[in-house]
């Protein structure tokens, strides 16, 4: 039940008379598709079958899919042909969501009391959005780079040259582009957060780790700026809890992570994240184009298909990685519309800032977060999104005589009610509800 709770559709479903939440079964099952019901089959082939849309929310947020399936040469689920590959600009839990609401609304109507929703983010903003950079290569001179562009041939690859051994014998790296991450986001006005491998255990991770005194002072730079700093989990620690615990510890207690190359498999990653203490995880993205490979923009309960129950930790849902659409001008507005009024999650590596070899995705960038301020989007780090949404799922309303009980467990600022209700003291009455400060304990609000 948590799953869906923390999705939002668990009390639409109630209201509407659905048929509540069935927990995901580990055999292929039938999916709800919203055009009608389909059967996935090893993750490939479909077939006509019956099955809610309750049931088929368990299945989209446990990532049943993913359980069978080829997987590529890293280890990583191959998403092509698959329901989730075919609906990732179209995410269908949110679409659920919006169809029922209508409905929601009017069984709550026939019953004679209002629907009273809580809104998804802080002050009822439209939607969440937040810059996340991978740190993975950011020393472009190594001898194999530099060969390539001493070997170049024409004008361009001879003025190449130059400017390669210049750099070079210069000690300058294009590719360590922090402070200008920095200054673009200190001029939009918002934070991001950051992703470090603490020690290179994999050859397939990065140079970058703890273990250079350099990137050492630029992580702690990093944090003395307020920034988060996550886990760029290991290509070695996927399926190894005390090697992902012991990442976390290096990392001084991370509270998110995300697997490096997005080397991420459901049956054994989440249960070892959530094992090592970590909070959330942002891994559960496409390497190759962009979309929602959860069926959701919002963050939800990790399952754990061993004992059939929530983890004690949220996935964030990755939107789009930078070489995605860097040259497509309409990227902003689609990552708009797929994500609606969800969480826009944004994976920007630091080289990809280099203007030179990664030419216009920086300008994206840009582009895609003066977009999302436009839309009306609250901008935060990973790590406070989850923490916002965690403690927003644990708010409780009951019905009182005269109105609503609200129990807050934990602290919460800038909740906004949506409702026929009175604004209580120190809260505010907005169009169509009520704004509340902070939340904490029972709180006792009265229809309007």
């Amino acid at each position: 039940m948590e799953a869906l709770h923390q999705h939002g559709l668990c009390h639409l479903l109630a209201v509407a008379g659905i048929p509540g939440y069935a927990a995901p079964q580990l055999e292929p099952q039938p999916a709800y598709a919203g055009a009608g019901r389909l059967t996935v089959v090893d993750g490939r082939h479909l077939a006509d079958g019956v099955w809610s849309p309750a049931e088929a929310a368990g299945w989209w947020l446990a990532r049943c899919e993913e359980l069978s399936g080829p997987h590529d040469e890293y280890g990583r689920w191959d998403p092509t042909g698959s329901l989730s590959w075919e609906l990732r600009h179209t995410p269908p839990l949110d679409r659920w969501a919006r169809e029922l609401l209508p409905l929601a609304e009017a069984r709550a109507a026939e019953r004679g009391f209002p629907l009273v929703r809580i809104a998804c983010w802080p002050g009822g903003a439209a939607l969440a959005c937040s810059g996340s950079h991978d740190i993975d290569h950011v020393r472009k001179w190594r001898l194999a780079t530099l060969g390539s562009y001493l070997l170049g041939r024409g004008r361009p690859a001879r003025i190449g040259r130059l400017q390669a051994l210049r750099e070079y014998l210069g000690g300058t790296e294009p590719w360590w582009r922090f402070d200008d991450i920095r200054e673009l986001e200190q001029e939009l006005g918002f934070d991001s957060t950051w992703f470090v491998i603490p020690r290179q255990r994999h050859r397939f991770d990065t140079p970058f780790t703890l273990q250079h005194r350099r990137d050492r002072q630029q992580v702690d730079a990093l944090r003395a700026a307020g920034q988060e700093v996550g886990v760029h989990g290991s290509c070695a620690g996927l399926e190894r809890t005390e090697l992902a615990a012991t990442e976390r510890q290096e990392m001084e207690s991370a509270m998110g992570v995300r697997q490096h190359w997005l080397r991420f498999t459901v049956g054994d990653s989440w249960p070892a994240q959530a094992a090592a203490g970590y909070c959330y995880d942002s891994s559960l993205g496409f390497t190759h184009g962009w979309g929602l490979r959860g069926g959701t923009a919002f963050p939800f309960a990790a399952w754990d298909h061993t004992t059939g129950n929530p983890l004690e930790m949220g996935e964030l849902p990755l939107t789009v990685m930078d070489r995605e659409g860097a040259n497509d001008p309409q990227l902003p507005q689609k990552l708009l519309e797929t994500v609606g009024g969800g969480h826009l999650n944004l994976l920007w590596h630091v080289a990809a800032f280099d203007d030179r070899d990664f030419p216009g995705y920086g300008e994206m960038y840009r582009r895609v977060i003066e977009a999302a301020q436009d839309a009306g989007a609250w901008f935060a780090p990973l790590a406070q999104v989850w923490e916002w949404w965690r403690r927003r799922a644990r708010i409780e309303l009951e019905p009182s005589k005269t109105g609503l009980t609200l129990n807050a467990p934990e602290r919460l600022e800038g909740v906004v009610l949506r409702g026929p209700l009175k604004p209580p003291r120190g809260g505010s009455a907005i169009e169509g509800g009520v704004a509340l400060p902070v939340v904490q304990g029972r709180l006792e609000l009265e229809w309007s």
